[in-house]
């Protein structure tokens, strides 16, 4: 079911998905966070804490589950507990066309610093 978050909210394949979901779960360092809505999960996001700084990534919602606020209520308890893993500061990445969680985050008080594009090339 959490690659199916990823999958669905990103349009990631499931292998990509999965690979995320390992990499949350089995890396001392990363930190997991689920959003559930009548006990199914609907979103997910993950802190990675170094010397340098707390990096959230993969933040996402559902596509049925977006515009509800459950985003912004993981983006606060990411943020809440990326202050209690480190006292070092917050980054995080977000695709340059989701103005929606651009928004978001600006609100949040995040500031953006770089741009950088993702590209993706099949091998298949």
């Amino acid at each position: 079911m959490l690659a199916e978050i990823q999958e669905r909210a990103f349009g990631l394949p499931r292998e990509d998905a999965r690979t995320f979901i390992n990499l949350a779960l089995n890396k001392s360092n990363h930190h997991l966070f689920i959003g559930y809505l009548n006990n199914a999960p609907v979103t997910m996001g993950a802190a990675a804490v170094s010397e340098e700084a707390v990096s959230v990534y993969g933040v996402c919602v559902l596509p049925e589950h977006q515009g509800f606020g459950y985003g912004r209520e993981l983006m606060v308890h990411l943020v809440k507990a990326s202050e209690q893993l480190s006292d070092q500061k917050i980054t995080l990445e977000v695709d340059s066309k989701n103005e929606r969680a651009y928004q978001l985050y600006r609100n949040l008080g995040f500031v953006a610093t770089t741009s950088t594009g993702y590209y993706r090339k099949s091998l298949i």
